[in-house]
């Protein structure tokens, strides 16, 4: 759910997002793209952590020791990652 809510909010301003990368670097296209990965692993980082709902079971925030879903080692949040193929 984290991507598909990340997703829905963030897609629509992509197109503006690329075409604005797009000339402020000179229309670098493995620069653009570069970009907009930064920007869309960031944005899905951030959905990770904003994540709340479902809420955890009561047994595992006691064996975690906090009631935040999705974070445990945080292996997840740093695994995020982009690649510019040619």
């Amino acid at each position: 759910p984290f991507s598909r809510q990340m997703i829905a909010a963030e897609s629509p301003g992509w197109p503006k997002k690329m075409a604005a990368l797009a000339k402020a670097t000179d229309y670098d296209g493995d620069k653009v793209l570069a970009l907009m990965g930064e920007d869309v692993k960031g944005a899905l980082q951030q959905s990770i952590n904003d994540f709340t709902t479902p809420g955890l079971a009561p047994s595992t925030i006691e064996e975690k020791g906090f009631s935040k879903p999705l974070i445990d080692t945080s292996h997840m949040l740093n695994s995020i990652a982009y690649e510019v193929k040619k």
